[in-house]
């Protein structure tokens, strides 16, 4: 069990022969000549059938699998971040090779990337249903590919869609060839259209009997995140398409791309470039850098009113969020350790002393790199204007919790907030993840959380006194519920919100 031994396996392969079966048959008719000394129970050996017993027709071991690794031997090389190894009009390749995880294993990230691809709510569903057709439609073909250590997965995201592929280094371009094949030219048939569809619709008609925190969260994310659509203008949006639109769609979404590509794990430079000019030499992207829209997280304002989510659950919400005022990384480290300290004293007043709610949290909870505080209380008794009454209580007191506060009583939240931060990554796909993310916010240094890290260790009493009045005096979003509540319509409401501005770090 310590390792792969080919010649031991062909011993045990090569046992494996009609002649060497052993056949066991139990029943309540069967009679013996002999009885089990631990079961009491008859039993009898018989000769085995004669020779000229004729197979069972249709029985045929599979074929060989085309998927499973032969090259499995395990590079050293390492690096300590991804560096750009390709960039060409439209396609941008990054590679980090990596051996700590001790296994020949690639993690893969390629972010098809169109101008339209969420700009409304059906060119989201499209997207979705693009996504999840490539899925359904490879999923008989590789069950193959799975049983030799591969994977492949496709989902849609604001910019395009995401094809990520794990697995062996060894025969992991039969997988991403196969994939883009399909994607490229397989027959998008209204049986799994309907299957792809019957399943995204499933799952937003459901939106509204999911946790009503969680719908809190994602109506919040509706009005300050651009684009970002509700469940009910996708769901809507779903039942007027058909097969031939999905086709069509297909043909735009192909024919106007930018391809960002990562490779994380362990194969070299010139295995990575080998494989990504494959991907990008089928797919033949075009677009600049600049022709993709951003994903804009917006700047709350006063005209924004309360928010209410569209749910069937019969309790009370307050999501009470405090926004910084830009996405600077001093913003985000003082933000940081502000929800590090009023974690504990929230919960503790409103849920153990106070029992207001049965989901109480508050803490760090930013909009990608928009940094901002999230306050939030569920309850099945007390009505939301009960629970922003306690709320409010306890943003006064709060502030005077800062006030006693002192460097020394702040470090412990400081190191806690860094630790986090810098936490080890356990897997070669929490690694490649975290890299992604990175290079989605244009991060290309790869160092971000190492410098926010390092800012959050700089920040002071002083610096939290002077931040949390700012806080309470301008961009307030909140979410509230009560059953009855008319759901917003979030869109209409957030429209005239303008983006938070970026800061120069």
């Amino acid at each position: 069990m310590d390792g792969f031994e080919p010649e031991l396996t062909e011993i045990y392969l090569d046992a494996l022969r009609p002649e060497m079966l052993l056949r066991v048959y139990s029943g309540p008719e069967v009679e013996g000549e002999r009885t089990s000394p631990w079961f009491d129970t008859p039993w009898r050996e018989t000769s085995p059938p004669a020779s000229d017993t004729q197979p069972l027709a249709g029985l045929a071991l599979p074929a060989p699998n085309p998927f499973i690794a032969e090259d499995v031997a395990l590079l050293e090389e390492q690096h300590e971040r991804p560096s750009q190894l390709l960039e060409a009009p439209g396609f941008e390749l990054w590679h980090m090779a990596d051996a700590s995880f001790n296994t020949p294993k690639v993690e893969w990230r390629f972010s098809l990337q169109n101008p339209d691809a969420s700009s409304d709510p059906r060119h989201a569903v499209l997207a979705n249903l693009l996504a999840g057709w490539l899925e359904d439609s490879l999923n008989e073909e590789f069950y193959a590919a799975r049983l030799a250590g591969h994977d492949a997965e496709a989902y849609a995201h604001a910019r395009g869609i995401t094809l990520a592929f794990s697995g062996w280094r060894d025969r992991q371009d039969r997988v991403m060839r196969r994939t883009l094949e399909q994607l490229l030219e397989g027959d998008i048939d209204e049986a799994s259209f309907e299957r792809v569809r019957y399943r995204l619709q499933r799952e937003w008609r459901n939106a509204p009997q999911a946790a009503l925190f969680r719908q809190g969260h994602r109506t919040l994310a509706e009005a300050l995140m651009r684009p970002h659509w509700s469940t009910q203008s996708l769901l809507d949006a779903s039942r007027e398409l058909t097969v031939v639109d999905l086709r069509d769609f297909r043909e735009r979404f192909l024919g106007e791309l930018r391809l960002q590509a990562l490779a994380v794990g362990n194969l070299d430079a010139e295995l990575a470039r080998r494989e990504g000019r494959l991907v990008a030499e089928m797919l033949a992207p075009t677009l600049s850098r600049e022709a993709i829209p951003d994903l804009t997280p917006l700047r709350a304002d006063d005209e924004l009113p309360t928010l209410h989510p569209l749910t069937t659950r019969e309790e009370s919400l307050v999501l009470r969020y405090l926004q910084g005022n830009d996405r600077s990384l001093e913003t985000q480290a003082r933000l940081a350790v502000l929800g590090q300290v009023i974690d504990t004293p929230f919960y503790q007043r409103l849920r153990t002393e106070e029992q207001l709610g049965y989901v109480v949290s508050a803490g760090y909870s930013p909009l990608l790199d928009a940094p901002g505080l999230s306050l939030l209380v569920q309850s099945p008794d007390a009505t939301s204007g009960e629970i922003q009454a306690h709320i409010d209580a306890f943003l006064a007191d709060f502030g005077q919790r800062l006030a006693a506060m002192d460097d020394a009583d702040l470090a412990p939240y400081r190191q806690a907030v860094h630790d986090s931060l810098l936490q080890r990554d356990t897997s070669l796909s929490g690694l490649t993840n975290r890299l992604w993310r990175a290079l989605s916010f244009g991060d290309t240094g790869f160092d971000r959380r190492e410098r926010l890290a390092q800012r959050v260790l700089a920040v002071t009493a002083d610096d939290l006194r002077q931040t949390w009045p700012g806080l309470l005096e301008t961009a307030i979003a909140t979410v509230a519920y009560d059953p009855g509540d008319e759901p917003s319509d979030v869109t209409a409401l957030a429209r005239h919100l303008e983006p938070l501005p970026e800061a120069d770090d």
